[in-house]
């Protein structure tokens, strides 16, 4: 049996929504994925290369992390709630032609970060989030049906058969609902932990969606959050700002055998592991697709020190690649070059055989 073949590049209307889960329709055209490709932080007014990178891969799906465009609200200015600087973003990126070339050829599967969500950092406390909502399902153009449109927040997820198998991709929403950050000293980290034990990351509603998607059957489950869940060790956004809420997403996500967390927004890559109540977590971070952070590139700067971390960073533009291959019980995880698709960092993740699917 052949293996699956996943490729990563990682960075509303209000309603009362129900604890029960929902299946979103996979976004057309429609079609069951064998590779998907997946990623985050693209500057629409930066190169755009990487399309011709998916191309090439072969991938038949593409999985979009968040800051999938910069569309921001300007910080010293009164902005519309049109949010015109994210309809333009919006409008940017869906000229381009390696974008409409892909988008015809695969079905997107999509969160979003801060960036396409409106104004850096935000959260809930954002003015114009509803506004926000609208604009990212328009764009995506999810149907008028599909569960998105009749709840607050983007949360959501497939059930992708394949191959004999069933992958479970969940798209977290950590920005309709999050409480707002702790800020740190002037010169110190950016985002401290926050003291207020009552503050939340996905909300209620959506926490007690999550445990009972978590419950459904699958033989792998990808969990798609913006922000990194296992590392601790930088001042940026992260789950660990809220560490109840960090500990209530690992205590679920433990429970959920076989289940591999992808994230974006740091502008670096890499591949982490963290033992939690007895179980083995191991998440890729790939970031981004063409926003490289120049000191490091240089080496002026390092990247974090991080125990969880297995093996050293990766710096450049990238794109991730997952090759599930179900008869040998084993995710093969590797960061490539976002242009030239050169191989960057390569990891062997484990699977535990499944009697989900008969």
């Amino acid at each position: 049996m052949t293996g699956l073949v996943l490729t990563l590049i990682a960075c509303a209307t209000p309603s009362t929504p129900g604890p029960a889960p929902t299946t979103s329709t996979p976004p057309a055209p429609a079609a069951t994925p064998t590779r998907l490709a997946l990623g985050s932080c693209n500057n629409q007014r930066g190169p755009q290369d990487f399309w011709t990178t998916i191309s090439q891969a072969g991938a038949e799906g593409f999985l979009m992390l968040g800051d999938n465009v910069y569309g921001d609200i300007e910080e010293t200015a009164p902005s519309s709630p049109d949010l015109p600087e994210l309809n333009t973003a919006y409008t940017k990126l869906g000229a381009e032609t390696g974008f409409q070339s892909t988008r015809e050829a695969m079905p997107f599967y999509t969160t979003w970060d801060d960036h396409d969500y409106g104004k850096n950092d935000s959260g809930a406390s954002f003015a114009y989030k509803e506004q926000a909502e609208e604009i990212f399902l328009d764009f995506w153009e999810v149907p008028q049906d599909d569960p998105r449109r009749a709840r607050p927040g983007i949360y959501t997820s497939w059930v992708v058969p394949t191959q004999g198998h069933v992958l479970q991709i969940i798209a977290l929403d950590t920005r309709f609902f999050r409480s707002d950050l702790t800020r740190g000293p002037k010169g110190g980290p950016k985002f401290l932990q926050s003291p207020d034990p009552t503050a939340t990351v996905l909300g209620e509603d959506q926490w007690a969606w999550l445990a009972a998607t978590l419950a459904e059957p699958a033989d792998a489950r990808l969990v798609l959050s913006s922000i990194q869940v296992i590392s601790t060790h930088h001042g940026w956004e992260r789950w660990d700002t809220f560490p109840a809420e960090r500990t209530r997403l690992l205590d679920l996500l433990s429970h959920a055998e076989n289940t591999l967390v992808v994230s974006g927004d740091r502008h670096i890559g890499g591949f982490y592991k963290l033992e939690h109540n007895g179980h083995l977590l191991y998440e890729v971070t790939s970031s981004s697709l063409n926003r490289a952070i120049p000191d490091l590139l240089m080496g002026i700067k390092k990247p974090e020190t991080d125990p969880d971390r297995i093996g050293d960073a990766v710096v450049q533009t990238q794109l991730g690649l997952l090759e599930i291959d179900w008869e040998n019980n084993m995710i093969r995880a590797s960061l490539s070059h976002a242009e030239s698709g050169d191989e960057l960092a390569r990891q062997e993740i484990p699977l535990t055989p499944s009697a989900a699917t008969p």
